[in-house]
């Protein structure tokens, strides 16, 4: 047995509900985290915090007995995770380096970078790990990690210790290969923040056609979430609706016409059109000529 995994197994063995956990970065997901690591009972956590008071005072609201304490402080637990800014993360590693215990296990929680950025903490286990959630605010985010998919990544004795981590907070852990962290971001990225710039862009066309935009976003949410439903059963492709799929370049025309006014919604309707035509001709649901015709009239 490696001296590595050797190690790993002695740190693992040793995470009881004594294993101390460090949080260091006290925005909406280092709280969310600190506070369910809590709560678990499998830990016992510091925080670490630029504004001590106001990450006190956060705790304090959902009665959290995490104390904020320094970072040099946090960074001697057995596990710590670095929820700091992504281009922090390397700094910050490298302040803390000479705090961390041999065998403790030191992760971030970026989604778009690897575990490549604690290179400085060679030596000591480390490892990435995303929640795949939305983190607007720890009230909202508390009740939604249980049941919330987990990608990390890492050498292997950080990687036994955060799947573990992982599990004790109710989230499903998937390992990533560390070279995928990039494009696994940009496809969270476009399912999560895009979607809303989208629904923002379709507000704007019915404000332009007047329409009041909370009356139209009351018409399209039960829309969108039969949407959403169709695509959970039947996947993207079946679920496709609207008059691309359809064939009817006619119709895109007008909406291309109608859209001169405004050239960069105009543009994003030709290029998820492009995409949704490309959708539709992999579903088998429309002939070529229709197709080559909707193409045509995007442009």
């Amino acid at each position: 047995m490696s001296a590595n995994l050797q190690s790993g197994n002695d740190t693992l063995g040793s995470m009881k509900t004594t294993t101390t956990l460090g949080i260091i970065g006290a925005g909406n997901v280092g709280l969310t985290l600190a506070i369910l690591a809590e709560r678990s009972g499998h830990y016992t956590v510091k925080v670490a915090a630029r504004d001590k008071m106001a990450a006190s005072a956060s705790l304090d609201k959902f009665n959290s007995g995490c104390p904020v304490v320094d970072p040099r402080e946090a960074a001697t637990c057995d596990l710590v995770l670095l929820t700091v800014p992504d281009a922090s993360i390397r700094q910050v590693c490298e302040s803390l380096v000479s705090r961390f215990k041999s065998t403790a296990v030191v992760a971030h929680c970026s989604g778009a970078l690897s575990s490549d950025e604690l290179a400085s903490a060679a030596g000591i286990a480390t490892a990435s790990l995303h929640p795949l959630q939305t983190f607007p605010a720890v009230a909202e985010s508390l009740n939604r990690v249980a049941g919330t998919y987990c990608y990390y990544e890492g050498d292997d004795t950080a990687e036994m210790a955060i799947r573990q981590f992982a599990e004790r907070l109710l989230m499903q852990p998937i390992a990533i290969q560390k070279s995928a962290k990039t494009l696994y971001h940009a496809s969270a990225v476009m399912a999560c923040n895009y979607l809303s710039t989208l629904m923002d862009a379709s507000l704007q066309l019915a404000e332009a056609a007047g329409i009041e935009r909370n009356t139209m976003w009351q018409s399209l949410d039960p829309l969108i979430t039969a949407t959403l439903a169709n695509i959970r059963n039947n996947g993207p492709a079946k679920a496709l609706t609207g008059p691309i799929v359809r064939g009817d370049a006619g119709t895109v025309s007008r909406h291309l016409e109608a859209l001169q006014s405004d050239e960069n919604l105009r543009e994003v309707y030709k290029a998820l059109g492009q995409q949704t035509a490309d959708l539709a001709g992999r579903s088998g649901r429309i002939s070529d000529e229709k197709l080559l015709a909707v193409k045509h009239a995007l442009g």
